[in-house]
């Protein structure tokens, strides 16, 4: 009854849409951003942003003036909560792949590959032949498309590249600033080209007003701060973004629906369809229910389960997708809580958790050839060269050596696994949370919370929506274990997510990305050395020391590669709807080239 009663929810949220009902508009969410660490690739190619097919991009510049009809609903799980992109509503990936790809322009994108490539925004992108990448000190040149514009009719300009910087810098509860704290100007003197000098030397300048995450404000829109020399754009945009840059104009945000419009005013590709509905999912049965039943048209689940997927398959008028991932799934530890505080502690955990267990009972039946994945945090077997050495590989699931390093920890263990070990007459309890409801994430902590018993630990289960763990839980601490999937854009940094600097403190107004709050003097020297070389071979070196520090400190666990998966109705929507599942940029990322079927 339960499923019949969200069913029917959500069959009437569309309807309104269909009979003249206003959706609201507002947004947060989950999937929390990462960066992806891969090799710096200066590719002079076309960006497929928004792309149709390899053949055809967001940066097609030919303006569109194709008809456009028809209507698309997408189901989307994770509802957000706002839709600002510069606070801590910029860590849900639903956010960016749902609202943000949408409208917001970008200097560089990345192309289904995980490349850097040229976004319509810019005419090439810069490289040391074209003079766009200088040193002593660091100088990027961007130049504009002369036809970009704002839907409102003003050009796109160095102005707001600079006005982006200004409000990053000056947003409190900003969701990252790293990089941006580097730049020591913006020369706005030439309106469509934009010089970027740096402080220092940033080898991530690419992931910076780009990339996968990042994007640009327009300043106009805001006209009382748009000269401001530190803009807060904090209480701004929760529920609307009141420009675009992009095919697509944000009409409407609500809890219970978003739709899209096209921009008439873009200079590349406009939409086919003459609207984009997304609306909220409870959970990955919920939507692919409302799949089959023809209340949405499209979907991209997170990690649906087997017999999810069968069904799927075996639909009529139902095509699916999905395997591999660009997402890595881990339980991230709040190292600066006890009893995680305590290196020995993280390290007999990373014992306790049986991570292969949670992989053959729950991820194989998906994505048959998963495995454990033991690379350093934030770097992945199937982007770059980051992920040679298996650093977290000596962690399987051993009790004894758990036990062993509880009891060198002064932890007396003489009643394991009937009761945890104890210190000081004070159990090992831990809270163990993630994302509800999500049924592949909730099996496998069911793994983990029973195969932990022996190795001296007793974890108990406090789930949250995403909406609330990622605005309010994770930034602020409130956790000792969180599961999460981390993914993001190929920069080569892991300082915004493991920088001391980047730690969300009451201070700070819990800005930030470094919710495991792990601070290692030796790491953070090697990760802003890291970011201070354009040298691949450098990063690679130095960034391969943080991995095995990550490892040695036993800062979190990572667990596997999240399967990536997209289904749609081929009665409801054609077009290159697969052509992006599989990527950092999702599902949506083309929608401007899907019409719906006939």
């Amino acid at each position: 009854m339960l499923t019949c009663n969200v069913l029917s929810i959500v069959y009437n949220t569309h309807l309104s849409k269909h009979t003249g009902g206003n959706g609201m508009r507002k947004l947060g969410q989950n999937l929390r951003v990462g960066t992806i660490v891969v090799a710096i690739s200066m590719i002079a190619s076309v960006a497929f942003s928004n792309a149709g097919s390899a053949s055809s991009s967001k940066s097609d510049t030919s303006h569109s003036t194709a008809h456009v009809s028809g209507t698309v609903i997408v189901g989307e799980e994770q509802w957000p909560t706002c839709v600002n992109p510069l606070t801590q509503c910029a860590a849900s990936t639903t956010n960016w792949w749902a609202v943000f790809e949408e409208v917001l322009p970008t200097a560089l994108t990345v192309n289904a590959q995980g490349d850097y490539v040229a976004s319509p925004l810019i005419t090439e992108i810069p490289t040391a032949a074209n003079g766009g990448v200088k040193t002593n000190p660091l100088r990027i040149t961007y130049h504009l498309n002369p036809s970009a514009n704002w839907t409102d009719g003003t050009p796109i300009t160095s102005a707001d590249f600079a006005f982006t910087w200004r409000a990053i810098l000056n947003t409190p509860n900003a969701y990252t600033t790293s990089g941006y704290t580097d730049i020591a100007s913006i020369d706005t003197s030439q309106p469509k080209t934009v010089v970027i000098t740096f402080k220092n030397t940033y080898s991530s300048w690419q992931s910076l007003f780009g990339g996968v995450y990042q994007g640009i404000i327009e300043a106009h829109a805001f006209p009382t701060l748009e000269n401001s020399a530190k803009p807060d754009l904090s209480n701004m945009m929760a529920n609307s973004i009141p420009f675009s840059g992009g095919p697509w104009i944000l009409q409407s945000f609500s809890q219970t629906q978003e739709v899209l419009v096209p921009n008439t005013n873009y200079w590349g590709k406009i939409p086919n369809l003459s609207e984009l509905v997304v609306v909220p999912e409870s959970d990955q049965s919920t939507e692919v229910a409302s799949l089959l039943a023809g209340q949405v048209d499209a979907i991209q689940p997170q990690t649906p389960s087997s017999s999810l997927v069968a069904e799927m398959k075996s639909a009529p008028n139902v095509k699916q997708i999905g395997g591999g991932g660009l997402f890595d799934e881990a339980v991230w530890f709040n190292d600066n809580k006890a009893p995680l505080n305590n290196v020995r502690v993280r390290q007999a955990l990373l014992y306790a958790i049986n991570g292969k267990a949670v992989i053959n009972t729950v991820i194989k039946p998906i994505a048959s050839g998963a495995t454990v994945l033991n690379c350093g945090l934030i770097s992945y077997p199937t982007v770059g060269q980051f992920c040679k050495d298996k650093v977290f590989a000596k962690y399987t699931y051993n009790p004894k050596k758990s036990l062993a390093l509880l009891k060198a920890a002064g932890y007396k263990c003489t009643n394991v696994p009937r009761q945890p070990c104890a210190k000081n007459g004070k159990p090992l309890n831990l809270i163990y949370s993630t994302t509800v409801p999500n049924t592949v994430r909730t099996s496998g902590q069911q793994i983990i919370v029973q195969d932990a018993h022996a190795a001296g630990f007793n974890i108990e289960i406090k789930n949250f929506p995403a909406s609330i763990l990622f605005s309010d839980i994770a930034p602020k601490g409130n956790f000792n274990l969180i599961e999460y999937a981390n993914g993001g854009t190929p920069a080569p940094s892991d300082t915004p997510y493991f920088g001391c600097a980047n730690i969300p403190t009451k201070k700070n107004k819990y800005s930030g990305g470094n919710w495991p709050q792990w601070c290692s003097p030796q790491a953070n020297r090697l990760m802003l050395q890291s970011d201070a070389t354009l040298n691949p071979a450098q990063q690679a070196a130095d960034l391969t020391k943080v991995y095995q520090l990550e490892a040695a400190q036993a800062v979190s666990d990572p667990l596997y590669l999240l399967p990536s998966n997209g289904a749609w109705r081929t009665d409801k929507v054609t077009g290159p709807v697969s052509q992006y599942v599989e990527s950092f940029l999702g599902m949506l990322y083309n929608a401007n080239y899907w019409s719906a079927a006939p």
